[in-house]
């Protein structure tokens, strides 16, 4: 073949692979008018009143005090918010429909390319991508403001950095360890623990000699993870990202004891009388029952004990969970935490059972989601059914996921993604499982995409060892 054929021949594969990608943006951008038409809308609402969110007020106008004096979650989702609401104003709805397309649509891109990274042929990885960024389950979570579909993003830019790193040091190990540092400014079920544990894996899936140069790579991350850190323990004596997860366990475990059994020991001493209320009541509810003085911090973010009344909606929920009292208020559900698990162990195990079966539940049957869910019924429902039936290989691609990381001939690059996405996946569920009552199903909609990863991977290593014809397509 002359040099002029072989350029003739990339200039043929570069048109095909333009065609390819044409079409997949006009596939997206179909499959969104079409359930736009069917009636499903971009839900900003969360904006006014979910738990996670300060008062909006203070968001467009204090945000980066309110940032600063922020308790109750990671920042990065209240970043987002307050930047959402100066932007956008009464248009905010629309500025974040227009910004969740985008993550949707990169989201889509990055599964494509991590696909054929992973020697899935062009066409298939493009018909898998757009299969999976089209479903109701992928659609209903991206027209909700809520973090799941950023959590997603995250996971996806991770996987796909620390599969084109190779294991060696540089842009793409440090995108990949900044993307990491985000998501546990995001979100609390990512604990800075969890940050160290991936730095320790990258590191001791590194090239002999390059170990050094990749924690070098983790170093502005782990600043950033520290800064977090280190700010809430001295404001608040916190070690951690958020001030809930006391409140969380509790949730968990009161239910399965039960209330006569919770008021007597709180008649006898053992728990406190904030066991006998909601983990998550007003501040003002907190401040009665730990007889706490009315303190004022001159922190509105701090101070309220309900946001303002600026938006009506807000009126659905307008608790400020960010209250000082929380604090206290952690300390006394982690005591009492701590007696009701040294005295009904079995009721733990109990409630780890209903939220095992909570979470195998389809991702979709969400309080949140229910409206647009109403405006596609039959169409969810069908792939609801292909999702409960697709959950009985995803044990099965676990282990053959962790077999193919211990095998010495899978290539370091490819280690290092399955490492990856095995630590998260059992991270994600374990604390999904021990530390979650009620939104169990939730917690698995982000992690769908790493097991569309683990399950092509295997697919194709099986394709490779038994010679299967697919592989020639």
């Amino acid at each position: 073949m002359t040099a002029e054929d072989s350029a003739q021949g990339r200039r043929g594969i570069g048109t095909v692979d333009s065609v390819l990608w044409l079409g997949v943006a006009a596939a997206f951008v179909l499959s969104r008018w079409a359930y736009y038409r069917a009636g499903v809308r971009f839900n900003s609402d969360p904006v006014y009143y979910f738990t996670q969110l300060l008062d909006p007020e203070l968001l467009s106008h204090r945000l980066l005090e309110s940032l600063l004096y922020l308790h109750a979650q990671p920042p990065l989702y209240n970043l987002l918010t307050g930047l959402a609401l100066k932007l956008g104003g009464d248009d905010v709805g629309l500025v974040l429909w227009a910004f969740y397309l985008c993550v949707s649509f990169t989201i889509l891109v990055l599964f494509i390319r991590t696909l054929t990274r992973l020697a899935v042929p062009t066409w298939m990885a493009m018909a898998v991508s757009l299969v999976f960024c089209c479903t109701p389950q992928f659609v209903l979570y991206e027209n909700w403001y809520f973090y799941p579909l950023l959590e997603l993003l995250s996971l996806q830019v991770a996987a796909y950095a620390l599969l084109r790193s190779e294991g060696r040091p540089g842009r793409w190990m440090a995108m990949a360890l900044w993307t990491l540092a985000a998501l546990v400014w995001l979100r609390s079920l990512y604990h800075p623990v969890y940050f160290l544990f991936a730095v320790a894996a990258v590191a001791g899936l590194a090239a002999r000699g390059q170990r050094r140069a990749v924690l070098l790579n983790a170093i502005g991350p782990s600043v950033a993870v520290l800064l977090l850190v280190l700010k809430n323990a001295a404001l608040f004596g916190l070690w951690g990202t958020s001030s809930w997860g006391p409140n969380s366990l509790h949730k968990v475990m009161e239910p399965f004891v039960g209330k006569p059994t919770i008021e007597a020991m709180i008649q006898d001493g053992e728990l406190t009388p904030i066991s006998a209320v909601w983990e998550f009541s007003p501040g003002d509810v907190y401040m009665d029952l730990l007889r706490l003085p009315d303190e004022r911090h001159g922190i509105p973010a701090l101070d309220e004990v309900r946001k303002g009344d600026s938006h009506p909606k807000i009126r659905r929920n307008s608790v400020n969970y960010n209250h000082w009292s929380y604090l206290h208020a952690a300390k006394a559900y982690q005591h009492d935490t701590r007696v009701l698990l040294r005295r009904f162990p079995e009721a733990y195990l109990e409630a780890i059972q209903w939220n095992a079966r909570q979470f195998v539940r389809p991702v979709t049957a969400h309080g949140f989601l229910a409206e647009n869910r109403s405006s596609i019924p039959r169409v969810t429902e069908w792939f609801e059914d292909l999702e409960m039936a697709l959950l009985w290989s995803v044990p099965m691609l676990l282990v053959a996921g962790t077999l193919s990381l211990l095998r010495r001939e899978t290539p370091r690059a490819e280690r290092l993604l399955l490492a990856f996405i095995l630590g998260t996946f059992c991270w994600a569920t374990s604390l999904s499982l021990l530390a979650e009552h009620g939104e169990n199903n939730r917690f698995r909609f982000h992690l769908m995409g790493l097991v569309v990863f683990l399950g092509c991977h295997s697919v194709r290593v099986v394709v490779a060892r038994f010679r299967l014809p697919v592989a020639a397509v």
